[in-house]
């Protein structure tokens, strides 16, 4: 709004127009800063009566610069000019902001991706560790089951030996008595 009153102000101070303070096209703005506004502004600002305000690089600057009614074409031109600068340099850093945003927003995306990347592994990691713990379990059920045979084969090995062993004593004791009755016959 400011700087298009300024336009107003120059094209008509260019024309040899004088802008009093209930100009139409200018009134609102010397209204609200003429000299005792800029005195109360300097007073809030500074604490002295009329103090000029240091200038500071926001959006406040360009709402509080002030404007007087007896300036010629070429102050506000160049007050003009100040202004559009500070206005692009706003502008610029709103550009770089949403730049940032959008650089920010590329690394989220691609730190999101590593991550989901990252959770698929561990998740077929982990399917293959229960594919491990399942045939070690089965491995550790068949190695039970082939110790339980081998136990009942032992054993029935043991039995075996133990039923041979009786057998051949048997045999031995009766070959043996069948031997002392030979020679007892012979003798006889």
């Amino acid at each position: 709004r400011e700087i298009n009153n300024l336009y107003v102000r120059v094209t008509e101070l260019s024309r040899g127009r004088r802008v009093d303070d209930d100009d139409a096209a200018f009134g609102a703005v010397v209204d609200t800063s003429g000299a005792d506004a800029s005195a109360d502004f300097g007073r809030s600002q500074s604490g002295s009566p009329g103090a000029t305000p240091k200038p500071k690089d926001s959006l406040m600057t360009m709402q509080t610069m002030e404007v007087s009614t007896d300036e010629d074409p070429v102050a506000l031109a160049a007050k003009l000019a100040t202004m559009n600068e500070r206005q692009r340099g706003f502008q610029a850093r709103i550009r770089k902001l949403q730049e940032n945003e959008s650089g920010q927003a590329g690394v989220i995306s691609s730190l999101n991706g590593q991550l989901r990347n990252l959770q698929s592994q561990q998740e077929s990691l982990e399917n293959r560790a229960d594919e491990l713990t399942d045939k070690v379990q089965r491995r550790d059920e068949q190695i039970e089951k082939l110790e339980a045979e081998l136990s009942q084969v032992e054993q029935a090995f043991r039995e075996a030996a133990a039923t041979l062993k009786e057998t051949l004593a048997a045999q031995h004791a009766r070959a043996g008595a069948q031997a002392d009755d030979s020679i007892d016959d012979a003798d006889a």
